[in-house]
């Protein structure tokens, strides 16, 4: 989930109404894959909270990465391994661009088109750290979390803040869940 400057979504399709956050819990609890979370957020009219809009990006074992976003009242599903913190499926959106955002994704797909998609978890890392918005402004934004999904092994890599050197590992063990 990562917040975007762009207006707080309220859909109002005729269907049932769900909060942002509550769809994320029930995608991890309901859903097994990215065509099945598409499905779930898609029979609801999503509803956003403080006053900002967010996007989700949703991966399987497939390897199918899409990145959901509710933009005009419309659910916007966009195909891509990586994602930051603006509007990937605007199509005459206007809104104040975030050339920050914007450049981290471009050097993010770059590194990834530049390994042909495949990469270990520290030379991935690596191209989170290379995208990172980085500041010695305590009053600007920098980037706060990246991570690395691992869809062969069913692990998450993160790293807070830009502390690329000391990474967290997630796995279903983690919670005591047996795969």
């Amino acid at each position: 989930i990562l917040q975007l400057d762009h207006e707080e979504t309220h859909q109002d399709k005729g269907r049932p109404d769900i909060l942002l956050s509550v769809a994320v819990r029930a995608v991890l609890d309901t859903c097994g894959s990215t065509d099945e979370a598409i499905a779930f957020l898609g029979s609801y009219d999503m509803h956003m909270m403080i006053d900002r809009s967010f996007h989700l990006f949703i991966t399987d074992r497939t390897g199918r990465s899409v990145t959901v976003e509710w933009i005009d009242n419309e659910m916007v599903v966009t195909e891509g391994c990586a994602v930051t913190n603006h509007i990937l499926g605007a199509s005459g959106i206007v809104t104040e661009p975030d050339i920050d955002s914007e450049t981290r994704y471009r050097i993010l797909t770059e590194d990834i088109t530049a390994c042909a998609g495949t990469a270990d978890e520290m030379t991935a890392m690596s191209f989170l750290s290379d995208a990172a918005l980085r500041s010695d402004d305590p009053g600007r934004m920098q980037t706060e979390w990246s991570c690395v999904y691992d869809l062969n092994d069913f692990k998450v890599i993160i790293c807070t803040d830009t502390g690329y050197d000391q990474s967290f590992t997630v796995t279903p063990e983690t919670f005591g869940s047996v795969r």
